[in-house]
């Protein structure tokens, strides 16, 4: 069974398929600041699964 969209993302879809929504350009410290972030995450993830692997939780 198929859910209903709710109003909101049937205005985004609407409004996405007119083109208005653009691309936009991001600063370098921008970019670097969600570099750090996901590198932070990815050593926390891994760090995580190395835990659960060795049974130490």
């Amino acid at each position: 069974m198929k859910q209903r969209r709710s109003t909101n993302e049937e205005r985004i879809a609407k409004d996405y398929e007119k083109g208005l929504f653009k691309s936009i350009a991001r600063s370098k410290a921008e970019l670097k600041r969600f570099k750090e972030a996901a590198r932070a995450t990815f050593i926390k993830d891994r760090g995580e699964m190395r835990t659960l692997r060795l049974g130490l939780t």
